[in-house]
């Protein structure tokens, strides 16, 4: 694993779960659940 987070959290096979791409897709999740919310009426 290598990137932002290599080391920090996870090692071996797990840490391509809790890598730079994991958590960038958690992001981006978060963001688009926001801004869903924020579009919905009410």
């Amino acid at each position: 694993m290598t990137g932002l987070f290599s080391g920090v959290f996870a090692h071996g096979g797990i840490g391509d779960e809790v890598g730079d791409a994991a958590w960038l897709r958690a992001l981006l999740d978060a963001e688009a659940a926001l801004a869903r919310a924020h579009a919905a009426p009410g």
